[in-house]
């Protein structure tokens, strides 16, 4: 169906944002930020005693790979915090635009 002239479908959709539901999405994005944080932390944590009771090759392989797991996960940390950077900066403006 062809859009009409004020963004919908004419069949009640609406194109634009729903702020409400977006500010839920940005607390959501605040929240699995910060629980990807401390679960690494934690894992660090356990990476690092694991160091202290396991040595060898083996763990040596280990620690190396895990940190190279560490540093994706610090990526996706990072990724998350621009989503919900953005997202922040799409809802101020609407915000504005609707004022």
């Amino acid at each position: 169906m062809l859009p009409t002239p004020d963004g919908g479908s004419g069949g009640g959709d609406k194109k634009g944002m729903d702020p409400s539901k977006v500010q839920d999405v940005i607390s959501r994005l605040g929240k699995a930020k910060a629980d990807l944080q401390h679960a690494k932390q934690d894992a660090d944590q356990a990476a690092h005693k694991l160091a202290s009771a396991w040595h060898g090759p083996d763990s040596a392989r280990f620690q190396s790979q895990w940190k190279n797991d560490a540093t994706h996960i610090d990526q996706t940390v990072l990724d998350v915090t621009e989503m919900h950077k953005r997202l922040q900066a799409e809802l101020s403006e609407q915000r504005a635009a609707s004022n």
